[in-house]
């Protein structure tokens, strides 16, 4: 009677936990947010993304998701105070989740579940950039300082992320260790006992084109920029020279880098410069995939169905933007790829994500071996719990850009410029000032571009928007 009423008393418990985990919420709160967004109906996505934040911004579930979302969305809508408060609600909460990640319980209750019962905690990407987006917002309100502290918060992050990658790394085995996967009753099911299937999955994983040591060029060369028309050289040199090296192709990144070269050097150069940045696309975003693994247990194998993210690449505008003053004609090229930073992580953390799926897939495995002798309703209810609580972790900031392009010419005398993007042209007057960013925002060829002018050196200290 004790022994059918502890089964029932855990039959009852997995049940429930699989209602609780085995619908996948979140990947339909994404697509719906994502509809919103790729068809410019910016008001009803910004709306969506607020509307899923807990109040006080516990960071709960995916409250730094929607965060991260609502922020983006207000720098669409040329909000850039707004952008940041909640971009700063992002980053306390991005902190936070940094501080307790050395505890095991996240760990373990996606070992028993799926990565989707815990709350979603970041990537090293949406930290640089949450950064990054802050230094432009403060740039355009023409707050240089705080500007200053964003750049140099994104770089520390880049520095910080191979030790937070080693220490996951690390926490990974040392859960797999205690939950002995290798134990007398489970056969081998280490990672690479299924490298042929993994590898049949995942063809293209192989062949990311990844970044070195999770640097983001586009946060090298704005900061490198940034420090440049600050008149920090030396600080300046260092960043633009690691910038060339992930974006060599780009001529104009040579060019700043050579400049700031002369300037060390004691050399004149030419001064005033126009630098257009253009941000334009769609990110990539996870998917889920699901396929059977036979594990091993009791020389017995139980096929075990898992979910594994995957990554899908979206769509750019397809183009580049074409530049015209008087005497001169020139486009923006690629600075940095959002897909190659983003598969750069995705590529990194992999191993970690198969190693807490199969881990999964393992005890419920065991489980199934378990109740193999128990009645039907038992044994139905171990299914229908192991079926329920397979999804993929499908979460990720889908309002990031594909890439990034860049364009420097001189400052035209009289301020003007003509600008087209995909056949629409427009002409941009700048303010009397020193130097100018124009930065440009296209999400598809959906969507109209957004303008900003950022001028440097002007005695009217105000950012000056452009109209769409």
């Amino acid at each position: 009677m004790n022994l059918k009423r502890n089964i029932t008393t855990c039959l009852l418990s997995l049940l429930l936990l699989s209602f609780t985990v085995g619908c996948n919420p979140a990947r339909e709160k994404i697509r719906k947010f994502n509809d919103f967004y790729t068809t410019g109906q910016y008001d009803k996505a910004l709306t969506f993304a607020c509307n899923n934040i807990s109040k006080n911004y516990k960071g709960n579930g995916e409250d730094l998701l929607w965060c991260l979302n609502a922020g983006a969305v207000y720098r669409i809508k040329q909000q850039p105070v707004e952008s940041n408060q909640y971009f700063d609600h992002a980053e306390e909460i991005f902190n936070r989740h940094q501080a307790a990640r050395n505890k095991a319980g996240e760990t373990a209750a996606a070992t028993i579940a799926s990565d989707n019962v815990v709350a979603y905690t970041g990537k090293v990407y949406d930290g640089i950039m949450l950064n990054v987006y802050k230094a432009l917002n403060f740039m355009k309100l023409q707050e240089l300082e705080l500007a200053r502290v964003e750049l140099n918060r994104a770089l520390d992050r880049q520095r910080m992320a191979i030790e937070y990658y080693n220490n996951e790394v690390a926490k990974g085995q040392q859960a797999a260790q205690k939950k002995n996967i290798n134990s007398d009753k489970v056969g081998d099911v280490s990672n690479g006992s299924y490298n042929s299937i993994i590898s049949q999955k995942y063809p293209d994983l192989a062949g990311y084109k990844v970044y070195s040591d999770f640097v983001n060029p586009m946060a090298n060369y704005l900061a490198g920029l940034f420090f440049y028309l600050d008149g920090d050289y030396n600080k300046s040199s260092q960043l633009l020279k690691e910038a060339v090296g992930m974006s060599s192709e780009n001529q104009f990144v040579v060019a700043d880098y050579e400049m700031v070269e002369k300037i060390l050097n004691g050399q004149q150069v030419q001064t005033g410069h126009v630098w257009v940045i253009y941000e334009n696309g769609l990110s990539p975003e996870r998917e889920e995939l699901l396929f059977g693994l036979p594990i091993p247990v009791n020389n017995t194998l139980i096929f075990i169905e898992i979910a594994l993210p995957r990554l899908v690449n979206r769509s750019g505008d397809g183009g580049a933007v074409v530049i015209s003053a008087p005497d001169m004609q020139l486009e923006t090229k690629q600075l940095a790829s959002m897909e190659r930073v983003i598969q750069t992580e995705f590529k990194k953390e992999f191993d970690m994500i198969l190693t807490r799926a199969i881990m999964s897939a393992t005890a419920k495995a065991v489980a199934q071996y378990a109740v193999k002798d128990q009645d039907g309703l038992v044994q139905l209810g171990v299914l229908a719990y192991t079926l329920l609580s397979t999804a993929a972790d499908v979460r990720m900031w889908t309002s990031l850009p594909r890439e990034f392009q860049l364009a420097r010419l001189p400052l035209p005398a009289d301020g003007k410029l003509n600008i087209s993007i995909a056949g629409s042209s427009r002409q941009i007057e700048l303010p009397a000032c020193d130097n100018a960013i124009i930065y440009i925002k296209k999400t598809n060829s959906n969507t109209p571009a957004i303008f900003d002018i950022i001028p440097f050196g002007v005695k009217e200290l105000q950012a000056q928007p452009i109209t769409k």
